[in-house]
């Protein structure tokens, strides 16, 4: 027997990959069906998940939940027993870490998939076809008795990423996706398409619970795709959706030298502009030359702090000297450099900010991501700092400076706001923006596609970062306090007409 499970994707800037991965799965490796409901775009939430619903009753509804996302899926969920009597199943970060909050009496969720779900998603539907039970399915959780969950066995990864499928990207609408505006490389404005090569990060970043949420499997978190399958899914995004460049989105792309170099010979075939995530730990001349050669425009780093001791503390595993390295080694080769930055750290001071305007503009990044340090739930800093505090999930729909407000780390008294203003100068002061010095740097990027079908978006998207960064430097010019009260009074007038 065979049953049908019917995703429903809440509305994002990316495509919903975890997602568009498990339904692919399910779809071409068992003999169940998946399809994928996204409300990317959706004006009315429920009235498309209810139409679909009845539309096309599934024998199952899931749900994708990070923290952010938590009132929105029980909300939902609730909205799908009422409608519709399915049975839901969640999964991703929050339902991974804590299935207490899914599996309980009362709850309109029925069954909680953790970490890597392929597999486990796969079992669950094989034993609701037969109509068997699922309670003690490794790495899932379900109802027992009397309101308590019975939560099976962790589940070991899948050593060997080549036995899953290609994505069907087909199963959502792509084109709001692959826009230029969505800015998939930071900087360079073209039709981007995001892959992932490999899952799985060997960190132990206390600000990040991605080595948490693997550790709900068992076995090594880190594995990669055969590189002739990333190959064939580039080259299919490139054909059927004209991207122009590919952001590969792992979180461990550069940690294993041989098969980056093996894979700048591959993907060089390919002819497509394309980005990273990296360590600094991790660039050498030899790496950043073979990958410039190999049509890499940017790498981006997690700078974090210009502090030693700040980037001790939050167990980053560098030193600022791996990072003027890095970006030295980078910039010789003439390959632009994203540095992702956060305020807020846990005991930072006024120094650490100091340190941190200092190395940035020693370093001099082609661009910033300004972040204020968040203690997300999962993360060895939620554990330090903050406990579980399940009326609290809500604040992480709205990250910014306001959270200091419940989730203060740092020990100075200084705006949070003001400190991100002096990182972005410390950048932007003494640069153009980065989507402008991009048409300079890479003399193919004007021909592919500034002079392609899709230049108008492009141009555009090129002049309102121009228009940010100017007017950027004239709020800049003005005194703090003053622009502190205009960006007070900003926002009382926008909450007003909300």
């Amino acid at each position: 027997m065979k049953t049908s499970i019917l995703f429903i994707a809440l509305p994002k800037k990316l495509p919903p990959f975890s997602l568009l991965a498990l339904a692919s799965y399910i779809n071409q490796r068992t003999e169940h069906t998946a399809g994928i409901l996204d409300l990317n775009g959706r004006k009315d939430a429920e009235e498309a998940i209810a139409e679909r619903l009845k539309l096309d009753p599934p024998g199952l509804v899931g749900f994708s939940c990070f923290t952010c996302d938590y009132p929105e899926v029980m909300r939902l969920s609730k909205l799908v027993e009422k409608s519709s009597g399915c049975r839901v199943v969640v999964g991703n970060v929050h339902a991974s870490l804590y299935p207490e909050d899914f599996i309980f009496s009362g709850s309109p969720v029925d069954f909680v998939v953790r970490g890597e779900g392929e597999l486990t998603l796969a079992e669950l539907l094989d034993k609701l076809a037969a109509g068997r039970s699922p309670a003690g399915l490794a790495g899932a959780a379900a109802h027992g008795p009397g309101g308590t969950m019975l939560l099976g066995e962790k589940r070991p990864l899948i050593a060997d990423l080549g036995v899953l499928p290609r994505i069907d990207y087909g199963m959502v609408a792509m084109e709001p996706y692959l826009a230029p505006a969505n800015r998939g490389v930071p900087g360079f404005p073209a039709r981007t398409g995001t892959v992932y090569t490999s899952r799985g990060c060997p960190s132990n970043c206390e600000f990040c619970a991605a080595n948490t949420v693997w550790k709900c499997n068992t076995g090594p978190s880190v594995r990669f795709r055969p590189i002739e399958d990333v190959m064939l899914e580039v080259g299919a995004l490139k054909a059927k959706y004209g991207i122009q460049c590919v952001a590969f989105g792992d979180d461990s792309f550069l940690i294993k030298k041989s098969r980056v170099l093996a894979f700048c010979e591959a993907i060089r075939k390919l002819d497509i502009f394309w980005s990273v995530q990296g360590r600094v730990e991790h660039i050498t001349s030899e790496v950043v030359s073979a990958m410039r050669g190999a049509g890499c425009v940017m790498i981006g780093f997690g700078v974090e702090s210009g502090s030693d001791a700040i980037l001790k503390r939050i167990n980053k595993g560098i030193t600022t000297a791996q990072i003027r390295n890095a970006f030295a080694v980078c910039r010789a080769q003439g390959c632009a450099r994203m540095a992702y930055i956060m305020c807020n750290h846990p005991g930072e001071t006024e120094k650490d900010v100091e340190l941190t305007v200092r190395l940035l503009r020693e370093i001099r990044p082609d661009g910033i991501n300004q972040a204020v340090l968040t203690p997300y739930p999962g993360t060895a800093i939620y554990a330090k700092y903050v406990g579980k505090k399940p009326e609290n999930f809500w604040l992480f729909s709205n990250i910014g400076p306001e959270l200091a407000g419940y989730f203060k780390l740092c020990e100075h008294d200084l705006p949070l706001n003001r400190v991100l203003d002096s990182y972005w100068l410390a950048v932007y002061a003494r640069r153009l923006p980065v989507s402008l010095t991009a048409v300079f740097r890479e003399p193919r990027y004007l021909s592919r596609v500034l002079l392609s079908r899709y230049a108008l978006p492009v141009m555009s998207v090129i002049a309102a970062d121009t228009a940010v960064w100017l007017r950027y430097l004239a709020v800049a010019s003005i005194p703090w306090p003053i622009r502190n009260f205009l960006r007070a009074c900003k926002h009382r007038i926008e909450a007003v007409f909300k």
